[in-house]
């Protein structure tokens, strides 16, 4: 079986940005309220599960641009 192709755009944003701002993916799996293998199963496999309760915690933790933000869901 042939595995699926995942956009890495969002998660290089996001683990870019969590570096910048040196916030530990552990602390954001917290601001999202999802564990932590819920946050790394996301991030690595299933970026387009994150919700729209999400970016907007992206946004205003990270503090990143909404532009950016939705140019790297597209």
């Amino acid at each position: 079986m042939k595995k699926q192709k995942v956009d890495k755009r969002l998660p290089a944003l996001i683990k870019a940005a969590m570096f910048e701002n040196g916030i530990s993916r552990d602390e954001m799996a917290v601001y999202l309220h999802v564990s932590v293998s819920t946050y790394n199963r996301r991030m690595n496999h299933y970026p387009e599960e994150f919700t729209v309760n999400n970016l907007r915690v992206f946004k205003d933790k990270l503090k990143l641009d909404p532009h950016v933000l939705a140019e790297a869901m597209l």
